[in-house]
C-alpha cells in the first residue's frame, strides 16, 4: 500500500486542492448567509446600492423611490402638481404657456372689474343678421345650358364667353395651353373627367386624400353607366387628367350603344307596319 501511495504523489495533490477548495466554499456561503445586510451595500458582490436601483428601499440613502430613474420615467401623471419638493435630486420646471396659464393674475370674484362685459357693436347685430339670412354664394344668372370650355387650345381661346384673355401672363399662358401636360386641372372638374380620381395601380401607390370613393356612397359617387373612363394600370398621375378618346371607349359604353341602336332599328320597324311605337 505504501508504495501504490508513493508511486502516485500527482494524485494525492490533486485531492488536496480539492478538499481546500470545498473548505473555501463551504466558509463563503456561511457568511454570506448568516452575516447582516449592510445598509450601504447590496447582497451581493459588497456593490453600493444606488438610488437609481430598483431593488432599493425608501430607507436607503434618503428617499431613493422618489430619486429613482425608474419611477420619475413612468409615463404616469402622479406628479403634474408637484413643483420644488426633491430640491436634492433636481425638480420639474413650469416653462412657456403652461406658466403663464398657472400663474396669471384672476379678477376677484364680484370685484367691479370681473361685473364688466365686453362692449357690444352695432356691427356684430348686423353680421349675425347677415350670417342667418344672406347665401354664402347667390346665383344672379346663369344660362340655359352650361357653357363648357374648349380644351386643347391655348388659354386664350379656352373661354370664348370669358372676354380677352391676352393680357394674361405670357408664362402663364405658355403653362396652361391645352396641350402641356402640366397644366392644372379644373377646379369643379367631373369625376369622370379631368378631375377624376387615382384608379390606377401606380397613381394608388402614394395616399392622396379629399378624392370621392364609389362606396361612400354609390349612389352619389358612382358614374352613370356608360359615362365612366378606362385607367390602365401603369398610368402615372398627372395634374390635369382629361380622358382620350380611348378610355372613353368602354364596354359599357359600346353596350349603351348597341342598345340605342335596337331600340332605333325597333322604331322603323314599328313606322314601317304601320304601328305606333311605345317607348320603353
Amino acid at each position: 500500500a505504501q508504495a501504490t501511495e508513493c508511486s502516485h504523489p500527482g494524485r494525492n495533490m490533486m485531492r488536496a486542492h480539492a478538499r481546500s477548495l470545498a473548505a473555501c466554499l463551504l466558509a463563503g456561503s456561511a457568511c454570506l448567509l448568516f452575516s447582516p445586510t449592510s445598509p450601504k451595500t447590496g447582497a451581493f458582490a459588497g456593490a453600493p446600492l444606488v438610488a437609481s436601483s430598483p431593488r432599493a428601499l425608501p430607507t436607503d440613502i434618503g428617499n431613493a423611490r422618489e430619486a429613482s430613474a425608474i419611477t420619475r420615467h413612468s409615463q404616469g401623471q402622479q406628479g403634474r402638481n408637484v413643483y420644488g419638493d426633491r430640491s436634492r435630486y433636481g425638480k420639474p420646471q413650469i416653462k412657456a404657456a403652461k406658466r403663464m396659464a398657472r400663474w396669471r393674475s384672476r379678477k376677484k370674484y364680484g370685484s367691479y372689474t370681473a361685473r364688466q362685459v365686453p362692449r357690444r357693436y352695432p356691427l356684430y347685430d348686423i353680421l349675425e343678421e347677415v350670417y342667418e339670412k344672406v347665401p354664402t354664394y347667390t346665383i344672379i344668372s346663369e344660362p340655359d345650358e352650361p357653357l363648357e370650355p374648349a380644351m386643347k387650345v391655348p388659354l386664350t381661346e379656352r373661354y370664348p364667353w370669358a372676354g380677352d384673355l391676352s393680357k394674361v401672363n405670357a408664362r402663364k399662358q405658355r403653362k396652361e395651353h391645352g396641350e402641356n401636360e402640366d397644366r392644372m386641372e379644373p377646379l369643379f372638374a367631373a369625376w369622370n373627367g379631368a378631375g377624376r380620381p387615382p384608379k390606377s395601380r401606380q397613381e394608388k401607390w402614394e395616399k392622396r386624400m379629399g378624392w370621392p370613393s364609389y362606396n361612400h356612397p354609390p349612389w352619389l359617387n358612382a358614374p352613370k353607366v356608360g359615362e365612366d373612363v378606362k385607367v390602365l394600370p401603369t398610368m402615372t398621375w398627372k395634374k390635369h387628367r382629361e380622358p382620350e378618346d380611348w378610355q372613353k371607349d368602354t364596354t359599357q359604353a359600346k353596350w349603351l350603344k348597341w342598345v340605342e341602336e335596337r331600340k332605333q332599328l325597333e322604331k322603323e320597324i314599328y313606322e314601317e307596319v304601320g304601328f305606333e311605337h311605345e317607348v320603353k
